[in-house]
């Protein structure tokens, strides 16, 4: 394992959502986005491997390296949107989304246990940029959106 990879990407794991070459496909795609359009992007699972790949600093959203304010507003389910504000992001990278409507509903930490708190946010602008599920059957791997100044 690299020492720059954080989050669950240390972790050993009995089930794998995204395996592996998925996982770096997911960073190519993100970092050329990211190149393109810099700022200060949030993400929660995957976050290690595309920050290393995209060599752009990321708001870790899993709690498992950030500062103490993080795993405060993870601890009392703060609203992720306001997270995303106090840290002052300008792109929010969702992965694993939920659907209602015309909207997107996520979760960070995304892995977290049943009973464990979570933070939630509701995205209904639509996407600055979609990562495609790697064959046309399969569902994004992942969305950017643009979070208001």
């Amino acid at each position: 394992i690299m020492p720059s990879l954080v989050g669950s990407e240390m972790c050993i794991r009995d089930r794998y959502v995204m395996r592996p070459p998925n996982r770096i496909w997911l960073a190519t795609q993100l970092s050329e986005y990211m190149q393109a359009n810099p700022g200060i992007y949030a993400m929660g699972d995957h976050a290690g491997t595309v920050a290393y790949i995209s060599k752009q600093p990321i708001v870790q959203l899993e709690g498992l390296v950030a500062d103490r304010n993080m795993l405060g507003f993870i601890q009392s389910e703060k609203e992720l949107k306001a997270v995303l504000a106090y840290y002052k992001a300008d792109y929010y990278i969702a992965t694993d989304l939920q659907t209602t409507g015309p909207c997107f509903n996520v979760i960070e930490p995304r892995k977290a246990g049943p009973s464990s708190p979570v933070m939630r946010g509701h995205f209904c602008d639509p996407a600055e940029f979609v990562v495609p599920g790697r064959t046309a059957d399969k569902p994004p791997l992942a969305l950017v959106f643009a979070l208001p100044d």
